[in-house]
């Protein structure tokens, strides 16, 4: 999803729908409506010590209550919501706005780091070049270059934000930067694959890829990431670091105004 630098991407979609500026007031006034929920499923397999998490967005409202000058019509505009609005029996609507994936891999408890990746899924066999072939363990650059002490990897499958939202000063990523601060918590390192997959099946044959691609590299360096040493289509996170905790303040200080702390 592109926004220049500050709306979140990685494996997400980077097609803008342009919304009024009348809508996208409306919309960022009912940000601090967002609520974020976070999922979680791991199998009960001994050797199995990975995790897959989801984190959803969503903007519940009340026609008699969130109504713009008696008009609620907007929940139901193109882009502002990722699927149809669900009309609830109380009569509020629920708007899914933001959607990120992942799994997270506890490292200390993997008897074989890159086996596990790669017998993930291609997605994630993606990420083998952050594993040591000799001592099995995260290579160098993250082992002792990060000041983190968790035992965590933590990999960030896709993000994507309603396109009504985008475009409207980080919404996304935001978003991503108060879902990481959770998901990171016993963190050793967070990797993301910077990509503009949903341009298509063939991303790198859209006429818009290499606009696409730096606006969502961009979007992860401000938030603390950058390239793993030797590899531009792998980017790193040290959660030890003050990166994601200071984009996150500064974007709660411009989207919500006020203090920006949390």
């Amino acid at each position: 999803m592109t926004e220049g630098a500050r709306e979140a991407g990685g494996a997400a979609n980077v097609m803008t729908m342009n919304a009024t500026p009348e809508l996208r007031t409306i919309l960022l006034r009912h940000l601090q409506d967002v609520d974020l929920e976070y999922t979680a499923r791991a199998q009960l397999v001994a050797s199995d010590a990975t995790i897959d998490w989801w984190v959803h967005g969503t903007l519940t409202l009340w026609p008699d209550v969130d109504g713009e000058d008696n008009d609620f019509a907007w929940v139901r505009a193109d882009g502002v919501s990722l699927t149809a609005p669900t009309t609830n029996a109380d009569d509020s609507v629920t708007l899914p706005v933001y959607d990120a994936s992942g799994f997270t891999v506890d490292t200390f408890r993997v008897a074989d780091l890159a086996g596990t990746l790669d017998a993930r899924s291609a997605d994630a066999a993606h990420f083998a070049p952050l594993v040591d072939p000799e001592s099995g363990d995260l290579v160098e650059e993250v082992l002792d270059g990060f000041f983190a002490l968790g035992a965590h990897l933590v990999v960030v499958d896709r993000v994507e934000l309603a396109p009504a939202w985008r475009g409207s000063g980080g919404v996304g990523a935001l978003l991503t930067a108060t879902a990481l601060r959770w998901l990171s918590l016993d963190a050793k390192a967070v990797a993301v694959h910077p990509h503009p997959f949903t341009l298509g099946e063939d991303p790198q044959a859209h006429p818009r890829f290499p606009e696409a691609l730096a606006s969502v590299r961009r979007t992860w360096a401000s938030l603390g990431f950058q390239p793993l040493g030797g590899y531009d289509d792998i980017w790193v996170l040290d959660p030890g670091s003050s990166a994601l905790g200071d984009a996150e303040r500064r974007l709660r200080a411009e989207l919500l105004g006020g203090d920006a702390t949390f």
